[in-house]
């Protein structure tokens, strides 16, 4: 009797000790999960303070190369849509907002941002017409109220320090999605805006010079290329479509879903070229072992079945340890940063899972590109802060301003914390950027 005390005892303790565990597991997951979240919407705030900075910019100048560099600026503040799909739905906040089972927060953007990106694409250098002044008002007094709304979800985001206030955070959602819903939408006010949409001599949609397919030929396309780019086989069925949005130099384009309910790919109706593919449930991602040089593997063979050609590969481990890789295709020995390919991969407790991949960019530069530098190396390092040290060969590269191609000088520098490369343009010798 004494010794069956000692293990029913002993069991007693090996039961409390991995409960404990357990319960710690899941507070230190449940902790990681608040800092997203509390991330996530100092991020949203941030992102339409910076428009609405932007935005007032543009408004407010009466230089047109001031207004278009502010559109520029306002378009690159737009945030990443696979987070603002999936952080609501994990915070379960996003589901009573549509019949949907996902929402494409913000809303609907074709109507911020897809509008500014018209604006810039028929921009004519004689500044904002009358009707593109005053629906970029619209934008900002949009912007504005989004701004507010997550300011007032960033004080109010807990309960008790330890739980989400989803009823609040809902409740500032639904609000902002009405008020955001109420203004005019840009079709309505600018006609030339619906006409470039929809218009059928619309000559600046990429592959607007192809055949328009329909629906079940785009699927048999999708399909056939999902077998490889998706992380399993799977059918895929059609699911809606749409213009704009993510994808509004495209013109019309069509969702397949996986049939595991997982993924999401979209497909140009012109030409049925694949745009980009994306989760929908994170709950639904399976997570795998993967090293850094594992995951580029594991994007390349991906890619390549998409299109095989001379890649660049650079992998990238953002601030919340997910982990974006990115393709650039090489043309006469340069890489075309413009034209990059992006594969994404959630990570938690050190595993990954594919999240997303986009394709967009790699349509929208022209094929040729002239990669004959006007100055030498020697000369664009002549350009760089004399207080920076060199610290490796000069690359060139295509990189990416203002939507176009430009050749550059990749120089590796030291001497400044958080920049290890400047970029100076290969023709005219001007900086352009740092890392």
């Amino acid at each position: 009797m004494k010794h069956r005390w000692k293990w029913i005892g002993a069991a007693v303790l090996v039961v409390g000790a991995l409960a404990f565990w357990m319960i710690n597991n899941e507070a230190a997951e449940q902790k990681e999960w608040m800092e997203v979240y509390h991330d996530w919407v100092s991020g949203e705030m941030d992102e339409y303070r910076q428009l609405s900075y932007h935005l007032e910019g543009a408004l407010a100048s009466s230089s047109p190369e001031a207004t278009l560099g502010h559109l520029y600026r306002a378009v690159e503040s737009d945030g990443s849509p696979r987070m603002d799909t999936n952080i609501p739905l994990k915070m379960d906040v996003a589901s009573p907002l549509g019949e949907m089972p996902y929402v494409e927060y913000p809303f609907y953007s074709g109507d911020t941002y897809g509008y500014i990106d018209y604006v810039i694409e028929e921009w004519d250098n004689q500044g904002l017409s009358t009707e593109e002044w005053r629906y970029l008002k619209t934008v900002l007094e949009r912007s504005r109220a989004a701004e507010a709304a997550f300011e007032s979800i960033q004080q109010s985001l807990y309960e008790d320090g330890s739980r989400v206030n989803v009823a609040f955070v809902r409740e500032e959602l639904r609000t902002l999605q009405e008020k955001w819903d109420s203004y005019q939408s840009a079709r309505e006010n600018d006609p030339a805006f619906e006409q470039y949409l929809y218009g059928d001599k619309r000559s600046n949609i990429v592959f607007h010079d192809e055949k328009k397919l329909t629906r079940n030929e785009v699927g048999g396309i999708v399909q056939n290329k999902a077998m490889s780019i998706l992380p399993e086989a799977s059918e895929v069925s059609s699911s809606g479509g749409g213009i704009g949005g993510l994808y509004p130099e495209f013109g019309a384009y069509y969702h397949f879903e996986s049939d595991d309910e997982v993924y999401l790919i979209d497909a140009a109706e012109n030409g049925g070229h694949i745009l980009g593919l994306s989760n929908f449930d994170r709950e639904k991602l399976t997570y795998q072992s993967l090293s850094e040089g594992q995951l580029k593997e594991d994007a390349a063979r991906r890619v390549n079945a998409w299109k095989e050609e001379e890649w660049k590969i650079e992998a990238i481990t953002r601030s919340n340890q997910d982990v974006d890789v990115f393709f650039y295709p090489v043309k006469e020995g340069v890489a075309v940063q413009a034209q990059k390919v992006v594969v994404s991969y959630d990570e938690e407790e050190g595993q990954y899972a594919l999240s997303e991949i986009m394709f967009k960019d790699y349509y929208t530069q022209p094929e040729q590109l002239e990669a004959e530098p006007t100055i030498t190396a020697e000369a664009a390092w002549k350009e760089v802060n004399p207080h920076l040290e060199k610290d490796g060969e000069a690359e060139l590269e295509f990189i990416e301003v203002k939507h176009e191609s430009v050749l550059a000088y990749r120089l590796p520098v030291t001497g400044l914390d958080g920049v290890s490369a400047v970029w100076i343009n290969a023709d005219s010798g001007e900086y352009i950027k740092r890392n």
